[in-house]
Formats: C-alpha cells, sequence, structure tokens
C-alpha cells in the first residue's frame, strides 16, 4: 500500500494503471481516505491547541467534523467525477466503474499526509496549500488513467466541474458547522 501511495504522489502511470486493474484495491484506497483526513484533524487539532483555541467541545466536533466529511467529501467527489467523466464527459475508450474511480482518487489523495504539518508556525498553511495543489493535481492525472482519456484537458475540465458541482455542499457543511461550533 505504502508504494502505492508513494506512486501514486509521484504521478507513477505504472503505478496508477496497477491501481486502477486491481479490484481488490478499494479497501486500500479507503485506508488512505482515512489516514489522510485523520491527518488532517491531527493537524487541525494541533493548531487549535497550539493557538488557545484548544476547548474540549471545538476539539471533539473537530475531530468528528473532519473525519465525517473527509470520507464524506472523498464519497462525493468520487461520485461527482464518476458521474461527469464516464457519463457527460466521456472519450470513445472511457470505461470505468465508481469502484475504479475510488480506488484511483483515494491513492491520488496521499499528498494530503502532509496536513498534519498544518500546525507548525510559519509553514503550516503553506504545506496545507502544497497538500491541496498536489493532490489535485494527482486526482487529475489519476482520473486521465481512470477514464481512459487521451487529453489532459478533459480531466482537467471533469475536476474543475466536480470542484464547482461539489463545493455547493461543502458550503453548506461549513455553514452548518460554523452555527454549531458558534
Amino acid at each position: 500500500m505504502i508504494r502505492r501511495m508513494i506512486g501514486a504522489a509521484m504521478l507513477q502511470a505504472s503505478v496508477l494503471e496497477e491501481i486502477e486493474a486491481d479490484r481488490s484495491a478499494l479497501g486500500q484506497a479507503i485506508l488512505v481516505v482515512v489516514l489522510v483526513t485523520i491527518c488532517g484533524v491531527v493537524g487541525g487539532v494541533l493548531s487549535d491547541i497550539i493557538g488557545g483555541e484548544g476547548q474540549s467541545l471545538g476539539i471533539l466536533l473537530g475531530v468528528l467534523n473532519g473525519l465525517l466529511f473527509g470520507i464524506g467529501r472523498w464519497l462525493l467527489w468520487v461520485t461527482l467525477l464518476w458521474l461527469v467523466g464516464s457519463k457527460m464527459v466521456p472519450e470513445s475508450g472511457t470505461q470505468t466503474d465508481w469502484a475504479e474511480m475510488g480506488r484511483i482518487v483515494g491513492f491520488a489523495y496521499t499528498p494530503g499526509v502532509l496536513t498534519i504539518l498544518s500546525f507548525v508556525q510559519g509553514i503550516g498553511a503553506i504545506l496545507s496549500l502544497v497538500a491541496f495543489a498536489w493532490t489535485l493535481v494527482a486526482v487529475v492525472v489519476g482520473i486521465r488513467h481512470a477514464l481512459d482519456y487521451e487529453s489532459m484537458g478533459r480531466a482537467i475540465l471533469v475536476t474543475a466541474l466536480t470542484g464547482i458541482i461539489g463545493f455547493i455542499p461543502w458550503l453548506i457543511l461549513r455553514v452548518i458547522e460554523w452555527i454549531v461550533t458558534s
């Protein structure tokens, strides 16, 4: 699993093809998503504690929110990528299913492990931004393989469309979180 995580993060075509073909790797991909989510939650909690915002209820809600919404975001994004990429803008050679997309996107989340360092003064925010951008690139490259696209442009288009579509529920969840924690 670690080798696949590194290969996906390094955008290695052979590893992405291996993940795509291995129907038993969905569990591993889910573990990657959980690991990355935990890294983000730990980084966020440490940041709150260091910043003096470490109230027990706030930390508990942050942990629950991070875990539930981190995994939920992945489920939503995989579904949107699959629907948009395979149903709305497929190429003639596009053949995929939800599980294949889930495997690819799950492993593409690997750079998100950097978010565990989001609490580090001065560089934490930069590392989180790098993790986000790197993950985005890994997803684009991964879905190009999963959807058997010939052009990177179409993979970028699908990622951008799903990002816009997925932003709406994310925004709603953030408003709910703000209401609950305020």
